[in-house]
């Protein structure tokens, strides 16, 4: 750097001035001298000038490295400590943690899992004392689909430190060794289980709503009204209860009485919304026929037909006319030609050597897949008559009852027998062994109610029933079935000396004596007909048999003591007619007593009483 000098000392003075120009004054003797001179910024500066500033950034970096070195050093022993608990605990829930106050830390997985299914189970089967307005109730969380989730419970204890992110890792595990990590019960629900447990709370003035539906009656629609309800506010009263769940499950007490929300529930359609639907369904559905086809057999359905399978639906989607898939597969095979489809078999039993055995059922083929609603609906709306044709797929008809559940039964005894005498061979013999040979094997579940009408339809030549003598409206007269109320009234007997509960009988209006007086039944369609239920503790099977002159039904099941007493009949007059009044007595091994009384009235034919 050159300068002008005069004969003075100069002292030189250095300033910055923006970036990239150094501004140099220098002083003389009397005088300031300007000195410039442009100075590229990055030039380093004069070691005398700069030696503070070294000297200060080797302390800083020294600093920082020493920094760094125990920083690392903390995470290494970090890092060595959590790895070295991951492997002492391997196979163990890791210290510290708990579920809803319940310890698990350092348990072993199984073990774990098994205390806090313990702890759940507990829980869910303790019933939870609950008020609807004036009535109290006791709510069993596990049967009202409801309870703590111990699954999840076992899944998250046995996952803290070990799954997720690095940091999220060590962060759990640090958490639960420091100060110890809670996790929260959780509360699982199935909802529809549990919506209708709640619904059928039947407390005062409990009442169900109900949405307006929709029927045919000669293609025309017939609208039931809607009607509101008194029910609980389900969500509501679900919140609470899970709050209550929680709290048993974290043992905070068990609190009151929990009182559940209930009030006015109105439906969400009224009868204009059904009348439109129903309206729109028969300009679009019920136009014209419709051909379907199913298992390789074509039929063409009338619309008077389509509206056996129709129903109603309202959600939140609306309110719409439907093809029922449930009213589809129990109608549409009556529309099938004969030998299309295999209906499903139900597991029985056979009587062999006085032995009862179980005879398994079979799968069949038929109506309908699922969908098959939806997929008859698209073609009910085709405008154009000749796209209103749907092939429908089959499905897999399973049988109500296997042979898996009736063996869990054991084997049957015999619980009563009866027999009933007539004169060999005719037409009416015909139907009665018919009837008996569709009846054998029929089994009824305990709590099950049997209608013979409903098991045989209705009886025509062209279902194979023989012409013979029947009773209507007091006289004697020919019909298809004639005969089967001797079968009728065997059973009956059997039913009645096996001490079954009998829901519907209707004695002869004449007296026949080869039947017992003042117990019997006949049968006519749809009435009268015979109806008894099962309440026996097991399966009840009939099993009738025959001769040339007799008809026998047998009823085997499983005994619980219950005796069957006939008391003394009462007989009397009322004018033409005689009263046969009928008493049974059943008596129970622990005391119980059940009385039933009959009375049949007996008239000549053609006579009233």
């Amino acid at each position: 750097m050159e300068t002008e000098r005069d004969s003075s000392r100069i002292r030189t003075q250095v300033s910055t001035e923006g970036e990239g120009r150094t501004q140099i004054t220098g002083t003389g003797k009397g005088r300031n001298v300007p000195l410039e001179s442009t100075v590229k910024s990055q030039r380093r500066p004069s070691a005398i000038v700069d030696l503070p500033s070294k000297i200060s950034r080797v302390v800083r970096t020294k600093r920082g490295m020493w920094t760094l070195l125990g920083l690392a050093v903390l995470v290494a022993a970090f890092a060595a400590a959590y790895t070295v608990d991951l492997a002492v605990h391997s196979g163990q829930v890791m210290p510290g943690v708990s579920v809803g106050g319940t310890e698990v830390g350092g348990l072993r997985f199984e073990t774990a899992g098994g205390r806090l299914e313990s702890r759940a189970a507990q829980v869910n089967s303790r019933a939870i004392p609950v008020r609807v307005e004036n009535a109290n109730f006791e709510i069993v969380p596990s049967e009202a689909g409801m309870g703590l989730d111990s699954a999840r419970a076992v899944d998250e204890a046995r996952s803290t430190g070990r799954h997720g992110l690095p940091w999220t890792r060590a962060y759990e595990w640090m958490q639960a060794r420091i100060f110890g990590r809670n996790i929260d019960w959780e509360v699982e629900v199935d909802g529809k289980t549990a919506r209708t447990f709640l619904r059928s709370l039947d407390f005062p003035g409990h009442s169900d709503v109900v949405e307006p539906t929709v029927a045919w009656e000669d293609l025309e629609p017939v609208v039931t009204p809607p009607a509101v309800g008194r029910q609980i506010h389900v969500d509501r009263a679900l919140t609470l209860l899970r709050e209550r769940i929680i709290d048993a499950g974290d043992g905070s007490g068990e609190g009151g009485r929990l009182e559940l929300p209930s009030g006015i529930i109105r439906p969400r359609y009224d009868e204009t919304d059904a009348q439109a639907a129903a309206e729109k369904a028969k300009a679009e559905w019920l136009s014209s026929p419709i051909t379907v086809t199913l298992l390789g057999a074509s039929m063409e359905l009338t619309p008077e037909d389509v509206t056996e399978f129709l129903g109603s639906r309202a959600d939140r989607e609306g309110f719409r006319v439907v093809v029922d898939e449930t009213a589809l597969a129990e109608n549409l095979p009556d529309h099938l030609p004969d030998g299309v489809g295999t209906p499903a078999v139900d597991a029985s039993y056979r009587i062999e050597n006085g032995a009862s055995v179980v005879v398994p059922g079979s799968e069949g083929i038929g109506c309908c897949a699922k969908g098959s609603g939806v997929a008859l609906e698209r073609a009910l709306s085709a405008t154009d008559p000749s796209r209103r044709v749907v092939q429908l797929r089959e499905t897999r008809l399973l049988p109500e009852k296997t042979a898996e559940e009736l063996a869990e039964f054991g084997p049957l005894t015999r619980l009563s027998t009866f027999t009933t005498r007539h004169p060999a061979g005719g037409a009416r013999v015909e139907n009665i062994h018919k009837l008996a040979d569709i009846m054998q094997g029929v089994v009824l579940m305990p709590g099950e109610t049997f209608s013979i009408n409903d098991h045989i339809g209705p009886r025509t030549k062209a279902k194979g029933w023989k012409v013979a003598k029947v009773i209507e409206d007091g006289v004697y007269a020919q019909s298809p079935g004639g005969g089967i109320s001797q079968f009728a009234t065997t059973l009956y007997n059997a039913v009645y000396w096996a001490g079954l509960h009998v829901d519907e009988h209707t004695p002869h209006s004449i007296y026949i004596s080869r039947y017992p007086r003042g117990r019997e039944a006949t049968l006519g369609y749809p009435k009268p007909d015979l109806v008894f239920t099962n309440t026996s503790p097991g399966p009840v099977l009939i099993w009738p048999s025959y001769s040339a002159s007799s008809i026998t039904v047998e009823l085997w099941g499983l005994s619980d003591g219950r005796v069957v007493e006939a008391l003394p009949q009462t007989l009397s007059r009322q004018g033409v007619c005689r009263i046969v009044k009928d008493t049974r007595v059943i008596r129970w091994p622990d005391g119980r007593e059940e009385t039933d009384r009959y009375t049949t009235y007996y008239r000549p034919e053609g006579r009233s009483c």
